[in-house]
């Protein structure tokens, strides 16, 4: 500190980021704290008195967070988490220690705000002084100004699922955004008018069918978006039902909002209509399909006795299971089959096991998001479960007398 500022001069601001604590013993219980930490972690009162060291040192800011890489889901919060997990805990306890120790130092509060109303109750309840932001402004740079102008439920919300943000430069990429096509690519994608208009048809409103028919229209493109159900978000809309999807469900309700209002301005949108190719044959410039995919169940001896659904069909009919059902095998252990299951199991209180081909689950997912869902399944997370995990590690046939 002493370095910085006599290299950048006494009034160069400083700000710190450091997590406060590791919170491995509170993740994983005592038994899996000795075992694989040694039991050794820097608690909440050893990051009080490091910030404190630090704030006589000179340190003008404390970017206060979580965890560390072994519990990477605290720094990195996914979508599972409710809207700003630990925020009280960390930065609201860093606060009231400066305040009792006469400590002037500003605290900067972060970890799931994308919600502006999150955000606001950080600043009214004086856990910090600050919030700052990540993933949100990639989502949405503009998110300061559409709160300052009211205009919230245009801001495009983060959707915390973390591939393309991390996982994207994790894999030797750059960072981007799963619901934001310009993030990262600011230089070479630009909306300009189009030199000659065109009459554009977009079959399926899901996020893709949306931003296609947004930026056809915005060039200056006379658009029709057909959707055959009566809102859009496609197959998306089908998880908004699970509680761990609620950051899913807060994108779609502003991508509605931010349609209509295009759909004031001009864009046509017709919803409950499947377009058929007779209909639109010779009435358009392009067509821009975004229909999206149709699941497949794979041969498995003996389905036919027992209940069953592909899991579009099953989430589509709201996720409800047969009478008495007390006992449920989710065959895929990918994200959408772990998600299912871990609600399933947590919110239906049901016997659930996972069955999965590979010798992990979730494999390829982003690791915040993966060990999150992990730690959940396995107990340890918001609610504990009753599920067992089953991964044979190599293909080989199913039968459902065995399931």
């Amino acid at each position: 500190m002493n370095e910085i500022k006599a290299v950048c001069g006494k009034d160069f601001p400083i700000i710190y980021r450091l997590d406060l604590t590791q919170a491995l013993q509170a993740s994983y219980g005592d038994q899996i704290f000795k075992k694989h930490f040694r039991g050794r972690e820097r608690t909440v009162e050893e990051g009080l008195e490091f910030c404190c060291e630090l704030a006589k040192a000179g340190v003008e800011g404390f970017d206060v967070d979580k965890g560390c890489y072994d519990n990477w889901f605290y720094p990195h919060p996914p979508a599972y988490f409710d809207d700003i997990p630990y925020v009280r805990d960390m930065a609201g306890t860093l606060k009231k220690y400066f305040q009792s120790k006469g400590i002037n130092a500003q605290v900067i509060a972060v970890g799931k705000m994308s919600k502006p109303e999150a955000a606001a109750r950080v600043l009214e309840e004086n856990w910090a002084d600050f919030v700052m932001l990540g993933r949100p402004l990639l989502a949405d740079p503009h998110w300061p100004n559409k709160v300052r102008e009211g205009r919230i439920r245009e801001i495009t919300h983060c959707i915390g699922d973390q591939e393309a943000c991390i996982q994207s430069f994790i894999m030797g990429g750059h960072p981007c955004c799963a619901v934001n096509p310009y993030t990262g690519f600011e230089d070479t994608k630009k909306l300009e008018p189009a030199r000659r208009g065109k009459k554009v048809a977009v079959i399926g409103g899901g996020p893709a069918g949306c931003e296609a028919a947004k930026t056809a229209f915005l060039r200056g493109h006379e658009v029709h978006l057909f959707e055959k159900e009566a809102a859009l978000g496609g197959q998306l809309r089908l998880t908004i039902n699970m509680p761990i999807k609620h950051d899913v469900k807060r994108y779609l309700e502003n991508l509605q909002y931010q349609m209509d209002l295009l759909a004031e301005q001009g864009l046509k949108i017709e919803y409950n209509h499947e377009a058929s190719p007779e209909e639109l044959a010779g009435k358009y410039d392009v067509i821009i399909c975004c229909s999206g995919l149709k699941g497949t169940i794979p041969p498995i001896e003996g389905l036919e006795s027992i209940p069953h659904a592909e899991v579009r069909d099953f989430l589509r009919a709201g996720g409800e299971l047969p009478p008495n059902a007390q006992k449920v095998t989710v065959i895929g252990g990918g994200l959408v089959g772990c998600e299912v299951a871990y609600t399933l199991a947590s919110q239906r209180e049901v016997e659930v096991t996972i069955v999965e081909k590979q010798a992990d689950l979730m494999t390829g997912v982003v690791h915040a998001n993966r060990a999150m869902m992990l730690w959940m399944l396995a107990g340890m997370g918001l609610h504990p479960i009753p599920l067992r995990m089953f991964c044979p590690g190599r293909c080989r046939p199913i039968s459902a007398r065995k399931l």
